[in-house]
């Protein structure tokens, strides 16, 4: 019988090792994979598959409860295990398909049958009661595209969050779930309630997001307005030039005009990335 495949996800590291020590030497688990938060597992999760989720609920950034939501678009999603400080979350927990919810500090005795009743759910085709209250409307029906649901990290598009910079976005298409993540975007179209992100390999995907809150999130991480409807990835510009009074940026795959107001804050913005990269 094949052996499970584990993700453990915990941003305070004794925790982790912990966590992990413990998973590596069960002998329900082939394969463990740490990471310290959401972000990276997110990454993990778009790069290879698990079987097994073991969070960390309070976390920096994007949180566990917030990460199991976005695990539960998943055409296949793993199962989500959490192991916390924190009590009083449990309800949540299981309100985004949880199948444990384990105190610190994690104990073999605890874990190994929670392993056993995961490793026998994998083994079955049944469904657990826990995964039949979790209807996700875009797999049951594969031609639906849901573009509001894109954000895992809150559930309003417009909320303000010091803390969130949207590392990755998450979008909704076709029955399928995409990672964007920031760096991969070159630049973005405003349409209306919704942005277009644009990405450096010529993919477009239609996400519901304002896009003063990506201004503000991206603003830091290199992405600057040239438009009322245009923001761009500085190392996405390969030529800043004029023609006929007005002034152009040319991308890899596109020339976007510059309002006037932003051109000369593009090009200083632009020589100061020039002489850091020098």
């Amino acid at each position: 019988m094949r052996l499970l495949s584990a993700l453990a996800v915990d941003d305070e590291l004794p925790a982790l090792d912990e966590i992990g020590y413990l998973l590596r030497t069960s002998g329900f688990v082939e394969r463990v994979v740490s990471v310290a938060d959401a972000t990276g597992a997110l990454r993990e999760l778009r790069d290879r598959s698990f079987d097994l989720v073991l969070a960390d609920i309070a976390m920096p950034g994007l949180g566990g409860l917030e990460l199991a939501s976005v695990i539960g678009r998943f055409a296949e999603p793993p199962s989500v295990v959490f192991v916390t400080a924190h009590a009083e979350h449990a309800l949540e927990a299981f309100d985004v398909g949880a199948v444990g919810y384990l105190l610190k500090p994690l104990d073999r005795d605890r874990l190994e049958p929670v392993l056993r009743r995961v490793l026998a759910g994998r083994a079955s085709t049944s469904v657990s009661p826990v995964d039949q209250t979790r209807v996700d409307p875009t797999r049951v029906d594969p031609t639906r595209v849901d573009p509001t649901r894109v954000d895992p990290t809150r559930v309003d598009p417009d909320a303000p969050d010091d803390e969130d910079h949207l590392d990755i976005v998450v979008v909704e298409a076709a029955g399928k779930t995409v990672l964007v993540e920031r760096k991969d975007v070159a630049w973005v179209e405003s349409a209306g309630d919704y942005v277009r992100l644009h990405t450096f390999d010529g993919r477009n995907l239609l996400v519901r997001v304002a896009m003063a809150r990506l201004e503000s999130a991206w603003g830091a991480e290199g992405f600057t307005r040239i438009h009322r409807q245009h923001l761009v990835n500085l190392r996405a510009v390969r030529e800043l030039h004029g023609d006929g009074g007005r002034v152009f940026v040319q991308l890899p795959d596109v020339t976007l005009a510059v309002s006037r107001r932003h051109v000369r804050d593009l090009h200083d913005q632009l020589v100061r990335l020039a002489r850091r990269q020098h």
